[in-house]
């Protein structure tokens, strides 16, 4: 689905700004033990005094960033020169890299400090379950309000599938002839199917289809999406990231490791960040010239860099929804800085672990959060192209719907790569307003929408009308 421009305050589109309500991801747990050496108290200032923030925000806030401080501390205190488990920490999950060690340990050190200037009051008490789903395994098959445990939206009218697993593995939603099944996020069919598939869809296509992991049981497997070539493979998503067609088991194994790498470097800039504006305050303090401020002198080393790391890794959306403090005419204080970038080390830590779930049995293309550009990337074609409405769409076309008089999305573009009589199979993502990602391994989808059924049940028309509606709703609780 395509972006709106009033999804949410301060942004341009549906990407970023978590509706209001609880802590963050990962917030709900204590860090583990404090190691030794670590002063555990809270040192900014007392509750509600001189922050211009009601004393329950800023417990809230402070107990926050307490824990998120103690999680940092305890990850800086276990990193040798091995990776290790972060999870418990709701981090990266399956580890940071040990050089990260030293930037980590000198962020735990100043985090808990952080909440005393934050102009936003409600930053440990937002988007607690909105935010969440984000990162869940099954976070398209939730936009699309699929009940994780029968792959059917209430109310549809698309038929429960009894598929031959059983109480084993997903429950695939069949198509008109049994080519092809839907589960989930996922779909699967046949080698031939799938070699079929791909040879259909149309010359300017930027991707193909290749076959999976093999589900057991059946003579089916995973389709997969790669890109045709290196040079399909459009700024800014980067070739050694995505799966290509061609590629050895070994070369394809190799991306993915390199891949997992780039989150730990991810999560490895941030904490760096924090640790040098820290420094530079430090000294700013120690130097200061009589008529300067360290917020000026801080901001003129550090603003630029810091706000373009957080638009690169969190986008703007969610700095303006939750650190708008960042953007006022006054410098930011030192407080203000920390509070940003502990929210992000939470947010952004959460996101990588979801990125490492998605990938967790193989390399997958990266979609955008914004279904228009998903169907350019896929299919190749232009705007006006995508926006001609078809009612038979073929392979490497795609379904358009416009919205615009719609609460939800203004549009919605998907990806047809394989049909089976009235059965149309797409390959797709849809816009959230509450992802804070602008591009991610798990957004892409596959979908199933059936032709000439009785009243257009389970038709895209009628699939994805419903579907708007649902996303409208959400909103609408979100924004009021």
């Amino acid at each position: 689905m395509a972006r709106s421009s009033t999804d949410a305050p301060g942004s341009s589109g549906d990407a970023g700004g978590g509706a209001p309500g609880g802590g963050r991801p990962g917030s709900s747990s204590g860090g583990g033990q404090q190691p030794p050496g670590l002063s555990q108290s809270f040192s900014g200032p007392a509750p509600g005094k001189g922050t211009g923030m009601l004393p329950d925000a800023m417990d809230a806030m402070t107990e926050h960033l307490n824990r998120t401080g103690d999680r940092l501390a305890a990850i800086g205190s276990k990193l040798g020169s091995q990776t290790v488990s972060t999870e418990a920490y709701g981090l990266v999950g399956s580890g940071v890299s040990g050089s990260t060690n030293q930037a980590i340990t000198k962020a735990a050190d100043t985090t808990r400090g952080a909440a005393g200037g934050s102009k936003d009051a409600g930053a440990a008490v937002r988007a607690s379950k909105e935010t969440a789903q984000l990162h869940d395994d099954n976070s398209a098959a939730r936009l699309r309000d699929i009940d994780p445990d029968t792959d059917v939206r209430p109310g549809s009218t698309q038929p429960a599938s009894t598929g031959p697993q059983g109480n084993r593995g997903p429950r695939l939603r069949e198509s008109q002839n049994g080519e092809f099944g839907v589960a989930g996020n996922k779909a699967y069919a046949d080698k031939a199917t799938i070699e079929r598939y791909a040879a259909r869809l149309a010359p300017n296509s930027r991707i193909t289809l290749e076959a999976g992991k093999p589900l057991d049981g059946t003579s089916k497997h995973e389709i997969v999406p790669v890109f045709k070539s290196a040079e399909d493979v459009r700024h800014p998503l980067k070739p050694e990231h995505e799966p290509i067609a061609g590629e050895t088991e070994q070369q394809r194994a190799d991306k993915l490791a390199a891949f997992h790498k780039s989150l730990d470097n991810s999560m490895a800039d941030i904490v760096k960040k924090q640790g040098e504006i820290h420094a530079s305050f430090q000294e700013a303090k120690a130097r200061i010239f009589p008529g300067e401020s360290a917020e000026k002198v801080v901001a003129d080393k550090h603003k630029d860099a810091a706000m373009n790391l957080a638009q690169q890794k969190m986008g703007m959306p969610w700095i303006a929804a939750h650190h708008e403090g960042m953007f006022g005419t006054k410098p930011p204080t030192e407080k203000q800085y920390q509070a940003m970038f502990s929210d992000m080390v939470v947010d952004h830590g959460a996101a990588l672990d979801a990125e490492r779930r998605a990938t967790s049995d193989g390399l997958r293309m990266t979609m955008p959060n914004d279904c228009k550009q998903g169907a350019a990337q896929l299919t190749g074609r232009d705007a006006a192209e995508l926006s001609s409405v078809k009612d038979d769409p073929q392979p490497g076309q795609n379904y358009y719907k416009n919205f615009s008089d719609k609460t939800g999305w203004e549009n919605h573009f998907a990806t047809v790569v394989g049909k089976d009589g009235n059965s149309d199979l797409t390959f797709e993502t849809a816009a959230d307003f509450s992802r804070q990602q602008e591009s991610s391994k798990t957004y892409g989808y596959f979908e199933m929408y059936e032709r000439n059924g009785p009243d257009g049940q389970g038709s895209f028309d009628s699939e994805i009308t419903a579907a708007n509606e649902r996303y409208a709703e959400r909103k609408t609780k979100a924004f009021g």
